[in-house]
């Protein structure tokens, strides 16, 4: 059975040779225009490199996403954006690593568990509807 890691390596390894684009996501777009290009890098590859700002991945498959999460010595979660990769604010739990982001996933598990979720659905749905 192949690891999780070596998973990720297989794909990078396998990039020598993959699409390379330069494009800055950061510009503003039209609402919803990122669909389109997500559906269209997804049905064309499993992954790109990106030369803008210090250059980057783009991953398309849910396999390799899933793999890159949890391979945080590979990957890390410290940045979200390639524009600004060393940010002065750190969005807790989503853009902190192990073992920092564990601590605050067990704090927060709780509150989002699927039984949790169940229960607030009718409140979520009234304010959404009184909101819409």
């Amino acid at each position: 059975m192949t690891t999780a890691s070596e998973s990720v390596e297989a794909t990078v390894d396998r990039a020598v040779g993959c699409p390379v684009f330069h494009q800055d996501f950061s510009e503003p777009q039209p609402l919803g225009c990122h669909w389109a290009l997500a559906d269209r890098l997804r049905e064309q590859g499993p992954l790109y490199y990106n030369t803008y700002a210090q250059g980057y991945w783009i991953f398309t498959r849910h396999d390799a996403v899933k793999d890159i999460y949890k391979n945080p010595e590979i990957f890390s979660s410290e940045s979200i954006t390639p524009w600004d990769p060393e940010p002065i604010y750190r969005f807790v739990p989503t853009q902190i690593d192990r073992p920092e982001h564990i601590k605050y996933r067990r704090i927060l598990n709780p509150w989002f568990s699927p039984s949790r979720m169940d229960e607030a659905e009718p409140k979520i749905r009234s304010i959404c509807r009184r909101l819409v």
